[in-house]
């Protein structure tokens, strides 16, 4: 059952395509329930994946097995960026919503700022027909994203929900 979440629910499920969205909160109080009811009824692809505790290369290498499992790409295409992937994305006529859940195993695995200025390259030169939502559970981090500092401040994020 899906309860108290109707707002944020709404929010969601606007068309946020060319756009960047975090969800951040604590552990266990339904942040992946929520992305995931707002993707059911989602008129476009979707695909979800949760971050590892690895290796940029291994991260894109299991978010390519979650876009063929997705049916997005028909194979599994060997990727070198994470930009080089969203490039690929948005040469596809669909429009599409990619979840990264659990951002933050990326940034604690691997260099923190260029995993944001990584991103922040995505969201700014290469959305055109993607929305995507960063999500995570360290709170902190993910606060840290839009202070100034950051090199993703300055994106086109949707700041919707804080747990």
């Amino acid at each position: 059952m899906f309860i108290g979440r109707e707002k944020e629910l709404v929010l969601l499920q606007q068309d946020y395509i060319g756009k960047a969205v975090m969800v951040y909160g604590k552990r266990r109080v339904g942040k992946t329930t929520l992305i995931q009811k707002a993707l059911d009824n989602c008129p476009y692809q979707t695909v979800y994946f949760e971050c590892l505790k690895g290796t940029v290369q291994e991260n894109i290498d299991s978010l390519v097995d979650e876009l063929v499992r997705a049916k997005i790409l028909p194979v599994a295409l060997s990727f070198s960026t994470l930009q080089d992937v969203f490039t690929y994305l948005n040469t596809l006529p669909q429009k599409m919503v990619v979840v990264i859940d659990e951002y933050p195993y990326l940034k604690v695995m691997n260099e923190p700022t260029t995993v944001d200025s990584v991103f922040q390259s995505i969201i700014d030169n290469r959305l055109g027909n993607i929305e995507l939502i960063l999500s995570g559970s360290h709170i902190g981090m993910m606060k840290d994203l839009l202070q100034e500092k950051n090199a993703l401040y300055t994106s086109a994020f949707q700041h919707l929900s804080a747990f």
